[in-house]
């Protein structure tokens, strides 16, 4: 099947759990409802529409996006599996920064913005340790991942530090942020993540011949002319913003970044210029989905989308693993 075929065929499944998503509700509303002005009084037709399901979903599709893309990314630049935002510890230092945030009262001082900012700067901070801890090893990636495993833990222990430190209010607060979701997402900040999401997903496929380049070796990517180095920190370092962005908007949701790349390499095989696009537009796909059953499975209890992205990208990955592993 062409790689056309396939991507449009992501394409409708991705327009359908769209639709899906829109148009469920315990209230009834159906897609058309929310469409027609004499079927329900306006306001509550922008309350359900605008304020509650539109910015979940767009929160969702440019998250997923953009941590399926920063999963292909990382994975080629430090040539391992195991490699994505969470496993490489930059999910943990955004997560640390904000709670950081939360306990110093910067947030209240400083309202929402302060949760972006302390992001970012927990997962730049998170990144330039990596950087300098690769430069040390040599370049060894195994070595590199382990480190940002560890890191990870460190971060872990450090949020866990300030949520003793923190009241009853700002410990619910770093709490919901710790477990990824969807529910809390603002207007302006979905609108600007998902499309981030939506114009780096096709944008990605111009750095897709970058990336097969480097998988060929650094020996041979060096013989091509290109800096080898200098690319994969560029790399890396958008890799790490697209992340940071991803935690500000939504907090911690793992394994998307991934599962994805799996996914998508055997579907579309191993040419970053389609794996990339096909990723972004499985991983928006992936986190809908996973908010939808996450509102659903236990009605009228909602669960996190980061807990059921956890579920199931580790269930996922470890039937990929066994399958690979037997075949």
């Amino acid at each position: 099947m062409r790689f056309r075929v396939k991507l449009a065929l992501m394409a409708l499944a991705f327009a359908a759990v769209c639709a899906v998503y829109l148009a469920e509700g315990e209230n009834g509303l159906t897609f058309s409802d929310l469409c027609a002005r004499d079927r329900l009084d306006d306001n509550l037709r922008l309350v359900i529409a605008k304020e509650i399901r539109l910015p979940r979903m767009l929160c969702a599709v440019g998250v997923g996006a953009l941590l399926s893309l920063a999963g292909v990314v990382m994975q080629n630049v430090f040539r391992n599996d195991l490699v994505e935002p969470y496993t490489m510890g930059i999910s943990g230092g955004a997560m640390t920064g904000v709670a950081l945030a939360f306990t110093l009262g910067i947030v209240d001082m400083m309202g929402e913005a302060a949760v972006s900012l302390s992001a970012c700067a927990g997962a730049l901070l998170t990144m330039l340790i990596i950087l300098k801890i690769r430069h040390k090893v040599g370049g060894d990636n195994n070595s590199t991942l382990l480190c940002g495993i560890m890191i990870s833990f460190v971060s872990s222990a450090i949020t866990t530090i300030l949520l003793s430190l923190s009241t009853r209010e700002q410990l619910s607060q770093i709490i919901s942020w710790n477990i990824g979701s969807f529910v809390r997402a603002d207007m302006r900040v979905a609108v600007a993540i998902a499309v981030i999401g939506i114009v780096a997903t096709p944008a990605s496929a111009f750095f897709g011949n970058v990336l097969n380049v480097l998988g060929l070796g650094d020996d041979v990517a060096r013989g091509l002319g290109l800096s080898v180095e200098r690319i994969q920190r560029r790399l890396f370092i958008g890799a790490t913003v697209a992340a940071a962005l991803s935690v500000a908007a939504a907090g911690v949701v793992a394994f998307i970044g991934m599962t994805v790349p799996h996914v998508v390499r055997i579907v579309c095989g191993d040419d970053n210029r389609k794996r990339l696009p096909a990723a972004g537009l499985c991983g928006a796909t992936l986190a809908l989905a996973c908010d939808l059953v996450a509102k659903k499975i236990l009605w009228p209890v909602e669960l996190p989308a980061g807990a059921v992205t956890a579920i199931l990208g580790g269930m996922v990955f470890i039937g990929l693993a066994t399958f690979k592993k037997e075949s």
